[in-house]
């Protein structure tokens, strides 16, 4: 279960700019994981 450790690292968000600066591969297990959390469109950062 690395999906905290993974997910600080991705801007998951239907931000372009964001998305055209980094193209980045959320796996389905992530993106699930996320979705069930409801942190979709959540920006992570380092704290």
């Amino acid at each position: 279960m690395g999906e905290t450790r993974m997910a600080r690292y991705f801007e998951l968000m239907d931000d372009k700019q964001s998305t055209s600066r980094w193209p980045l591969l959320v796996s389905e297990d992530l993106k699930q994981a996320m979705d069930a959390e409801g942190m979709t469109g959540t920006r992570f950062v380092d704290v």
